[in-house]
C-alpha cells in the first residue's frame, strides 16, 4: 500500500464533518464504480476461459478425423464435418475480426487474459487503498461526530450549572 496513514489521518483530521461527508460520498461512488469494474473483468474472463476452451475442443476435433456435433438449435444436434478448420475468424474487439491459424489464436486469447489479469492486480490494489482510505475516513468522521457531541454535552451541562435553581415547589 503506498498510502502514508499518518499524512492521511491528519489531513483528515483538519476537515470538517460536511467535508468528511462529501468525501465519503465521492469514494463509495468510486468504490462501486471499481466493483462495476470487477464484474465487467470478471465477464471478459470467463469469455476468454471460453474462448482457450473452445480452440482446445478444435485442435482435437482437428487432430482426429474433423467430425463433430453442430447445434441446429437448442435442443437439436446433427454430426458434421469441418473444413479448413486450421484458420480461424477471431473476434478482436470493437466489431474487428482476424483471421488467425489456430496456434496464432490461442497465443492471442493467452495474451489478453494475461494482460487483463495486469489489469486486474492494478484494480485490486486501487480498490484496496480506496478501501482502506473509506475505513479511516469512517474513522475521522466518527471522532468528529463525538467530538461534537462531547461539546453540546459540556455546552448543556454548563449552562445547567450556570443557571440559576428554578424549583418550582420553592416558588409561592
Amino acid at each position: 500500500m503506498n498510502i502514508n496513514m499518518e499524512d492521511l489521518r491528519s489531513e483528515l483530521e483538519g476537515l470538517s464533518a460536511d467535508q468528511l461527508h462529501d468525501l465519503r460520498d465521492t469514494i463509495d461512488e468510486e468504490l462501486e464504480c471499481l466493483e462495476q469494474y470487477s464484474d465487467c473483468w470478471n465477464e471478459f474472463n470467463a469469455k476468454y476461459k471460453i474462448s482457450l476452451d473452445s480452440l482446445e475442443m478444435l485442435r482435437k476435433i482437428n487432430a482426429n478425423d474433423n467430425t463433430t456435433l453442430f447445434k441446429l438449435g437448442n435442443r437439436v444436434f446433427t454430426h458434421g464435418k469441418l473444413i479448413k478448420s486450421k484458420n480461424l475468424l477471431v473476434y478482436l474487439g470493437d466489431g474487428y475480426y482476424a483471421k488467425m491459424s489456430l496456434k496464432n489464436a490461442k497465443t492471442f486469447f493467452e495474451r489478453k487474459t494475461e494482460s487483463l489479469l495486469k489489469d486486474f492486480k492494478e484494480y485490486e490494489e486501487g480498490y484496496n487503498d480506496k478501501q482502506y482510505i473509506y475505513k479511516l475516513l469512517q474513522e475521522a468522521l466518527a471522532n468528529k461526530i463525538r467530538e461534537k457531541m462531547d461539546n453540546f454535552l459540556d455546552e448543556s451541562q454548563n449552562q445547567l450549572l450556570n443557571s440559576p435553581n428554578q424549583n418550582p415547589a420553592n416558588t409561592e
